[in-house]
């Protein structure tokens, strides 16, 4: 599904292969399907809008590289428009998530283990499994951030 919002250049043998259609406009193909940098921009992007956790409201969301990345992890930019909220959740032994939070404009307020964290442009939070948490947007305008998360190896 995003194959085709990724734009793939460069040389060297790194990446998966793609299907030939896809391949078409890209100037730095090396032959077999692969190439050397995957670039996504934002006006092309799926993106969706959905309540997470119980919260209040509609997060928008962008994946970025999916199923296109080899790294055990999940990277997405979220915005939420003011007042909407992650309702609070665990992400327990059945899948124990790492969490990073990089807020790149607006903000906001974190709850952790029923502490409020105040958070605006260029914070950055980890919450570890096991640990309640959840985000809400109490400034004026989007609360914007990068949120990265994979299995913890603890």
């Amino acid at each position: 599904p995003m194959g085709s919002n990724i734009s793939n250049r460069g040389a060297g043998k790194i990446g998966k292969p793609f299907l030939k259609n896809e391949l078409r406009q890209d100037r730095g193909y090396l032959g077999q399907g692969f190439y050397m940098y995957f670039r996504q921009t934002e006006s092309s992007d799926e993106q969706k809008s959905q309540r997470i956790h119980d919260g209040d409201g509609f997060i928008k969301r962008r994946n970025l590289f999916g199923s296109f990345s080899n790294l055990p992890i999940q990277i997405e930019i979220w915005e939420l428009d003011e007042g909407v909220s992650e309702g609070d959740h665990i992400h327990g032994d059945a899948r124990p998530l790492e969490e990073i939070y990089y807020f790149l404009e607006g903000s906001g307020e974190m709850t952790i283990e029923g502490e409020k964290v105040l958070v605006e442009k260029n914070d950055a939070l980890m919450v570890p499994p096991k640990v309640d948490h959840g985000i809400r947007n109490t400034g004026t305008g989007p609360l914007k951030m990068m949120i990265v998360w994979g299995i913890s190896s603890e």
